[in-house]
């Protein structure tokens, strides 16, 4: 299992598609008449990407395509969104676990619990933020066993390092925003917290409550309320589904100097710069 931090949205997508192609289903030259179904449940809108944007079903039909499955002959995708709304995913997970998948491609945590809690055989490729060896998801990363493999973004620590690089952006500010995606567990909180003391920093966290423009800017205004020098935008997958409504371009139009996850978002989508661990350094300054 290749960690997910190296990787671009788009070149995520690929491998994690091939890890679809190549582990799960494995279609041997004489079962190609067979119709393949592949689930795909995502914390994410649902919405068509635009632009420089690749979504999640773009990149999985393409690598799928590539590796000879191909959509309408031998391959149906099941995909299910639920926009931002956690409470939903296990209703989609038994939605797709009905149709009667082969594998599934689960993007974000929430999804991937989900699908664990309603199916027991079905093979998983997981696109995570957790650590996926602590949270129990895997054996090892080198060996995840089970029926569940895939790729793991390392989130909180990417987030630690975004907060310390706004911190050297803005040196006289004493007091940050932490905007946090709708249904997220993880202990992120906590370790930023602990990095914000080191920093001789604080931290206000407000959870968006949904992937709507309104919701992020209901969050936006209550950390400018606040007195928030500038905004992190945490790590997620459920951001990048949505290119109509990003929260940094919300950030942008409440004078807000934010900084986020990918190079992207940093080049149009209202983050003043961003931070990825591709190759040690900012991926890209505005």
């Amino acid at each position: 299992m290749r960690p997910f931090s190296a990787l671009c949205p788009a070149e995520a997508v690929r491998v994690a598609a091939l890890a679809i192609a190549l582990s799960s289903l494995a279609i041997q030259a004489t079962a190609q008449h067979k119709v393949w179904r592949v689930g795909l449940l995502s914390n994410s809108s649902s919405v068509p990407s635009l632009g420089p944007h690749v979504s999640w079903p773009d990149g999985l039909l393409l690598s799928l395509d590539q590796n000879g499955y191909r959509l309408g002959e031998n391959l149906q995708l099941v995909a299910r969104y639920s926009e931002g709304h956690t409470d939903r995913l296990p209703g989609l997970a038994q939605e797709i676990a009905t149709a009667g998948v082969d594998v599934v491609l689960a993007v974000s945590d929430t999804s991937l619990r989900a699908m664990l809690a309603t199916t027991q055989t079905t093979p998983i490729v997981m696109v995570v933020g957790d650590d996926p060896v602590a949270s129990g998801m895997v054996a090892s990363m080198a060996h995840p066993g089970g029926r569940v493999t895939g790729l793991a973004f390392q989130t909180n620590e990417g987030d630690v390092k975004r907060l310390q690089l706004l911190r050297e952006a803005i040196p006289d500010a004493r007091l940050f925003g932490l905007l946090e995606p709708p249904g997220a567990v993880r202990a992120r909180v906590g370790v930023l917290t602990h990095a914000a003391s080191l920093l001789n920093v604080e931290v206000t966290v407000h959870k968006a409550a949904g992937l709507a423009r309104e919701q992020y800017a209901a969050a936006m205004g209550a950390m400018r309320a606040e007195g928030v020098a500038g905004v992190l935008i945490a790590a997620t997958q459920a951001w990048a589904g949505n290119p109509t409504a990003w929260p940094g371009q919300i950030a942008q139009e409440q004078g807000l100097p934010a900084i986020c996850e990918w190079d992207y978002m940093a080049r149009a989508e209202g983050c003043v710069f961003a931070y990825d661990v591709v190759d040690g350094s900012p991926s890209d300054l505005r």
